[in-house]
């Protein structure tokens, strides 16, 4: 199924009857659909256009400069501990975390 997305926007020459295409499945479709009624959105393009303009927050707000200087010599850090052989055997670590949760493990 081709669903056709339009956006008219008479406030802004950049978006003026702008059109975009996407091909997604009649299920998906339907789904979206029932988010955007449950959401009180007049059809699926209406709550795709609110969905696409809300703006994108990290939950656990805004890094400071420190924090993010902090966080990225972490990275660093982790990243010189890889080159150099060290860590975990990957099959070890992802069996105790299987172990973890209640997974039966070979």
């Amino acid at each position: 199924m081709r669903v056709h997305l339009f956006h008219f926007d008479t406030s802004s020459a950049v978006c003026n009857n702008r059109c975009m295409q996407i091909d997604i499945s009649q299920d998906d479709y339907d789904r979206l659909a029932k988010h955007a009624d449950a959401a009180g959105y007049a059809d699926v393009p209406a709550f795709i256009s609110a969905l696409a303009s809300e703006p994108i927050e990290d939950p656990r707000g805004i890094l400071s400069d420190e924090d993010l200087r902090v966080s990225i010599s972490e990275c660093e850090k982790a990243h010189a501990d890889i080159q150099a052989g060290g860590g975990r055997d990957f099959r070890e670590a992802i069996l105790e975390i299987g172990r973890k949760f209640g997974f039966e493990l070979p």
